[in-house]
């Protein structure tokens, strides 16, 4: 990608474009951060002994490398990664496979995420709980059709005892 911007500005040199490349990952890699209050409050269901499955969506390096850099894998339970799996969320079979492997029935699990369509949506059409972190405190846009079940500004407001079923 960094040799096509180049050229389109009249650079060939790989050795810079190779360059680019990795400062761009190294840099993007650093900035990779949690959402504030989301590790506590992971551990906090942990804690109350609820089950945990983190189902994450991209490849299998960058995915791990997040895993493996905030410590998540001893919390969960279960871990699926798009990458790993050859499918990811929405695809329905994501959801399935983290209650099967949870042992757990959509009517007790919930499902977070900033995403309305995979993290809500989706979820809901299997009768899981869907709760929607809107970060930026906009709403369900206009005409969306997705209804969230419960719906955060931050992962951190959410509380083992407010559970459904």
């Amino acid at each position: 990608m960094a040799t096509v911007g180049l050229q389109r500005v009249g650079i060939v040199d790989e050795s810079l474009a190779m360059a680019l490349t990795v400062a761009y990952a190294r840099h993007r890699d650093a900035r990779i951060a949690l959402l504030p209050g989301a590790l506590e409050t992971v551990r906090r269901f942990k804690a109350a002994g609820c089950a945990l499955a983190l189902v994450t969506n991209g490849s299998r390096r960058t995915q791990r490398m997040k895993i493996e850099r905030f410590g998540l894998e001893p919390i969960f339970d279960a871990i699926f990664v798009e990458g790993e799996l050859g499918f990811g969320k929405p695809d329905p079979r994501v959801y399935e496979l983290a209650l099967s492997r949870l042992g757990s029935s959509p009517a007790e699990t919930w499902m977070v995420g900033d995403h309305l369509e995979w993290d809500v949506a989706a979820p809901q059409q299997l009768g899981i709980y869907g709760v929607w972190v809107d970060a930026h405190s906009k709403g369900v846009p206009s005409g969306s059709t997705v209804r969230p079940d419960l719906t955060v500004r931050s992962i951190a407001e959410l509380q083992p005892a407010g559970m459904p079923g």
